[in-house]
């Protein structure tokens, strides 16, 4: 596996149900030159088995298990700081998937931006099949 250049964190605090939709949806992304740090915040679910699983079938998913649970996303997305390797980050939430280009647009964008703080994407609504 190539060094990731696109970090991204998803804190999760019990979705088991949707965290499947969200990391498959980074699975189908064009650029596959990433890793997806999955915080969980204290899940009483089935996500630690399944991204147990999931992260040694697909080496880009890594687990973190928070020992100080429900703390919210951003206690999630500080610890998951420590731990990634690439050269851009992005958050994504657990509940979210992105269309399948969605790297390859921003680091056309990041890789010729001097610095770069935030940017944000158009969202779209898979249920009502239209942009919000």
């Amino acid at each position: 596996m190539n060094r990731a250049i696109i970090s991204i964190i998803i804190p999760t605090p019990h979705q088991s149900k949707l965290i499947q939709q969200t990391l498959n949806s980074l699975r189908a992304q064009t650029f596959q030159e990433w890793e997806a740090l999955v915080v969980d915040d204290g899940s009483h679910d089935e996500i630690p088995e399944k991204m147990l699983s999931m992260s040694r079938e697909y080496g880009r998913i890594k687990y973190i298990k928070r020992t100080r649970q429900n703390s919210g996303a951003p206690a999630c997305r500080n610890e998951g700081t420590y731990f990634l390797q690439g050269k851009y980050l992005i958050y994504l939430d657990s509940d979210d998937f992105w269309h399948r280009g969605h790297f390859s647009i921003g680091l056309s964008k990041w890789s010729n931006a001097p610095s770069l703080i935030s940017e944000f994407f158009p969202a779209y609504s898979f249920a009502s099949n239209q942009a919000i």
